[in-house]
């Protein structure tokens, strides 16, 4: 006989982006922990083709919160935030949700 478990993973990050509104050519993406774990997060900024443009490793505390900009060229028109975390010290990694943002 078998047994199986299922585990829920909480949704620990939350993203919040847009555009700046006195600046087009910055990204503002306010990063949020909601979990009470410390977490490291992999974030990446690209294009719909999946061109790279940036690449960010963040580690986060319990509840925390961290901020970043990021400069856009003129030519971009769409952006795409990907990436995954994982708990400090492990291996897993859970992917997020993928935002893509019009100018």
């Amino acid at each position: 006989m078998f047994l199986s478990t299922c585990i829920e993973i909480p949704k620990c990050i939350e993203l919040d982006s847009r555009l700046k509104p006195n600046d087009k050519n910055k990204l503002y993406v306010e990063i949020s922990n909601t979990c009470e774990y410390d977490l490291v997060l992999s974030l990446y900024v690209g294009t719909r083709d999946n061109k790279s443009l940036y690449s960010f490793s963040i580690e986060l505390n319990a509840k925390e919160k961290k901020h970043i900009e990021i400069p856009l060229e003129d030519y971009l028109n769409i952006i795409v935030i990907s990436g995954e975390w994982s708990l400090k010290g492990t291996a897993l990694k859970i992917p997020l949700e993928e935002i893509i943002i019009y100018r």
